[in-house]
């Protein structure tokens, strides 16, 4: 419910502070005080349009602050969760603090529990926790979705309603992976192109061995004859090294005189020599065999030639080094056996969906069922209390039409709107079209009389819904807003002194000129302050003993 509402230069409001309790609280004044006013400045704080010429005269911006006491379990509190917008007043009560402030260039900024948060977003939470029944604000009434809500809340098929929700979840899920599993099926013949490349390369016999060694081998054939002719050279100049080896050893071994044979360093060098010797031998047999299997070959060097030739093509084709040839191979076989693998998800995907059809098509059924018997006993309902709100012709209908396609919905395959007629010669037609704006009031108080208990919104706002009736309609309607606030916060308007007696609370709302400037003031009445309120509407152009009393019977018949 609201607990308060601050309003700081908005049209003719200068700084105006009003606490709300619970119950039914009337706000009352002379005929432009201001009433609506706050009506439009609340307004403004659940995220309807505003414009600049709201920001009083002189001023270069207003502001709105309301604050909510919300309600456990509400469709508002899991929408503040769900937003991460959610705090807990001193009490440990949910609370939600709304702020709209409005600039002289027509913009606004609007906050929740100081958070900015986006105006749709205020429109959202707004719509949770209040509902507006004004003469020229009661669109939410003619809204098929608003109206179906209604049906369902009076009906209390909740487990059917849930039912059908996760049905339609269940059947959008399966039907978005089947579309994307289709899709992927029908780009561009992925599977036949996937299994064609595969081919390719199982033609070409790619073996890792391969990959690794045929450059190198095809570098060394293809250089064959060069690298026989270095080992010929080395060959020869080794050969005319050993040939003089064995020589200088003999000679060193007969030169006595010239080096004794017996001095470490004629051993050492003699021991050197003897290992060149063998070394120089194991280096010509080394390059001997390397001029042996460099031997040249056309043949090989043609194959190998061919088969490079054709792991360049591969690795060009999919944009990948020779290396990676096998893991790009290992890829599209784990493609083709997903899209294959995909193909059988397919038609098990498609099975669910048919069962999940078949299910949703038997619950929506139910939930029809219900709904024609919960709109027969509301439209009954409805019906007998616009006769009593001053509309003796009123006859009201709930209408349901089934979607031709039986596509699953969300909200089962219903089409309800809220029919009427006013006058005993018009045929029932659709709301939005046959009822003026005050019909339009009593019409919804009406139908909040009948449904009230089962509403969701916490808070409910009347604005002259009693406008253009009097005598014993007015004291109707008086007991239907009383009926109502027994399961809501109800705040109204009004001009009537039955409705005024009959609420819990009277704020008056009054203009007054503060040097050249009018201001819109409202404070709480007392007991005496009602009765001299109440005295005043009755049409008292000055209190009188006779106003006074008339004014106490109208409270004490409220009380009792």
């Amino acid at each position: 419910m609201i607990k308060n509402l601050q309003i700081k230069n908005f049209i003719l409001v200068d700084d105006l502070n009003i606490d709300f309790s619970n119950g039914l609280t009337a706000l009352t004044g002379e005929t432009g005080s201001g009433k609506s006013v706050i009506i439009n400045a609340l307004s403004a704080v659940l995220g309807q349009k505003i414009d600049k010429k709201m920001i009083r005269i002189g001023e270069n911006r207003a502001a709105v602050t309301a604050s909510f006491s919300v309600p456990e379990h509400s469709e508002a509190a899991a929408l503040l969760q769900e937003l991460a917008l959610d705090e807990k007043d001193e009490g440990g009560e949910n609370e939600c603090i709304l702020r709209r402030v409005i600039s002289e260039n027509g913009r606004s900024s609007a906050y929740c529990n100081s958070m900015a948060i986006p105006v749709s977003t205020m429109k959202r939470l707004g719509t949770a926790l209040t509902d507006i029944h004004a003469q020229h604000q009661n669109t939410r009434m003619l809204n098929p979705k608003y109206q179906r809500g209604i049906l369902d809340a009076y009906g209390g098929y909740t487990e059917t309603l849930n039912k059908i929700k996760e049905l339609y979840q269940d059947w959008k899920t399966a039907q978005n992976s089947l579309d994307e599993m289709q899709q992927q099926l029908t780009d561009d013949g992925k599977i036949e192109l996937i299994r064609y490349q595969i081919e390719e390369f199982e033609n070409a016999e790619i073996s890792l061995e391969e990959i690794e060694t045929i450059e190198k081998d095809h570098k060394l054939l293809a250089n064959s004859d060069t690298i026989q002719a270095t080992c010929a050279s080395i060959i020869s100049v080794l050969g005319d090294d050993l040939s003089q080896l064995p020589k200088l050893l003999k000679n060193l071994s007969s030169s006595a005189d010239t080096l004794p044979p017996d001095l470490p360093a004629t051993r050492n060098l003699c021991s050197l020599l003897e290992q060149a010797e063998i070394s120089l031998s194991e280096a010509q047999q080394e390059a001997e065999c390397i001029a042996e299997s460099m031997a040249s070959d056309p043949e090989k060097l043609k194959y190998l030639d061919d088969r490079l030739s054709t792991l360049h093509n591969l690795a060009r084709k999919h944009q990948v080094p020779i290396s990676d040839l096998l893991v790009k191979y290992n890829s599209l076989c784990a493609d083709l056996e997903s899209l294959t693998d995909r193909g059988v998800q397919i038609t098990l995907t498609e099975k669910k969906i048919k069962e999940t059809r078949t299910r949703f098509r038997q619950t929506a059924s139910k939930l029809t069922s219900a709904r024609l018997k919960s709109a027969k006993t509301l439209s009954q309902s409805i019906s007998a209390s616009m006769r009593q709100l001053d509309m003796p012709h009123g006859s009201f209908k709930v209408n349901l039409d089934t979607y031709e396609d039986d596509t699953p919905k969300p909200n089962g395959l219903d089409q309800i709107t809220f029919n009427v007629s006013t006058n005993p010669d018009l045929p029932l037609d659709n709301i939005s079209k046959v009822v003026s704006g005050g019909e339009l009031s009593r019409i919804s108080l009406a139908i909040q009389a009948n449904t009230a208990r089962h509403a969701a919104v916490p808070t409910v706002i009347y604005d002259e819904v009693d406008s253009g009736i009097g005598g014993d309609t007015a004291n109707t309607v008086g007991q239907n807003l009383l009926a109502i606030s027994k399961y809501c916060q109800l705040i109204c308007i009004t001009h009537s002194p039955q409705v005024a007696s009959i609420c819990d609370y009277q704020i008056l709302v009054t203009k007054e000129l503060c040097g050249k400037r009018t201001v819109t003031r409202a404070r709480m009445l007392s007991a005496a302050e009602r009765e001299a309120e109440i005295s005043r509407m009755l049409g008292a152009k000055s209190i009188t003993t006779s106003s006074l009393a008339h004014a106490k019977e109208l409270l004490n018949r409220a009380v009792q």
